[in-house]
């Protein structure tokens, strides 16, 4: 019981990084509320699973960290101010546009809370940041076949958006995966999977 709810919360969080791949032109918004929907329902089933394997199992309870409290305080601050503001409704719920407010803080906090106690060991936050850049690596083949011309821009012109729609979005999410493939090719350097990092900085 315990490995089926073990192996069920690890395959969910390492699906997370292919979120960023989801375009639902059925919904408002299709490059943002189809994201956060998957994000969440996907978010929801990997807490309630943990959640039961942390009752039958104390090694995968959450270990009490400053960076835990930090972002508990901070949660906290946001509950308090979300429902002493004036429109507690968007506060709360924001709207299709950008779908933030508490309810994703909320979500990013119980992500937060299972990375941490699942991901004990080094090796398997390894596994998770190189399966980030492989997702990354993806979308950046998208937005190369975008330049190309053999997939559309969805903003029009020349500034590729891969799917998440905007090209801003799309250049910081490049960014922050080119210094996460730079730490990674750097602390790990010597080992077999430091070229696939250098390979993702270089492309």
């Amino acid at each position: 019981m315990k490995e089926v709810l073990k192996y069920g919360v690890l395959t969910g969080l390492f699906i997370t990084p292919f979120v960023a791949f989801v375009v639902s032109s059925s919904m408002f918004f299709p490059f943002i509320t189809g994201k956060n929907f998957t994000f969440r329902i996907l978010i929801e089933v990997v807490f309630a699973l943990w959640l039961i394997l942390s009752l039958l199992d104390v090694n995968y309870r959450p270990k009490f960290s400053s960076l835990w409290a930090a972002f508990a305080i901070f949660l906290g601050i946001v509950v308090l101010a979300d429902l002493n503001s004036e429109f507690v409704l968007k506060s709360v719920w924001s709207n299709f546009e950008r779908m933030e407010g508490l309810i994703t803080i909320i979500h990013l906090f119980a992500y937060f809370v299972v990375l941490g106690a699942m991901f004990v060991k080094r090796i398997t936050w390894d596994y998770f940041f190189h399966t980030m850049l492989v997702a990354s690596a993806g979308l950046s083949c998208f937005g190369l076949f975008q330049l190309a011309g053999f997939l559309n821009i969805n903003q029009g012109g020349i500034r590729v958006d891969g799917t998440l729609g905007n090209a801003t979005y799309f250049a910081i999410y490049l960014v922050f995966h080119s210094f996460l493939a730079l730490f990674l090719a750097v602390s790990n350097k010597g080992k077999e999977w430091s070229g696939f990092s250098r390979a993702v900085i270089t492309g």
